[in-house]
């Protein structure tokens, strides 16, 4: 394997640890600076990934899918249902990452 293959395998496996932390944190029930200090995170890299990771989503091809995990712990504070399309909203969502979805979701 080469350096340059490394190196994007390395960032591919990063990427996945933080999409699976930030779905940890969401399902936790708890602010994402309370589940960070727990985890012994800085919450400022949390949301540096949370914005890395939407904005190479966010950027994907219209009309592509992408398997979303579903929570199965807890139970959503809000619901927002817009035609054939619905959100739930968990404790500890960042204002920022729901107003992206909401204009996402404007465009459906």
């Amino acid at each position: 394997m080469t350096e340059q293959s490394l190196q994007a395998l390395n960032h591919q496996k990063k990427e996945e640890l933080w999409a699976s932390r930030i779905q940890q944190c969401r399902e936790s029930g708890l602010g994402v600076q309370a589940w960070c200090a727990e985890q012994g995170l800085s919450y400022h890299t949390y949301y540096k990934w949370q914005q890395k990771l939407y904005h190479k989503y966010a950027s994907a091809e219209v009309g592509s899918f992408y398997e979303v995990p579903l929570s199965t712990a807890g139970s959503a504070a809000v619901t927002i249902q817009i035609g054939q399309y619905s959100m739930e909203i968990y404790n500890g969502a960042d204002e920022q990452t729901i107003s992206s979805v909401l204009r996402a979701l404007k465009t459906c």
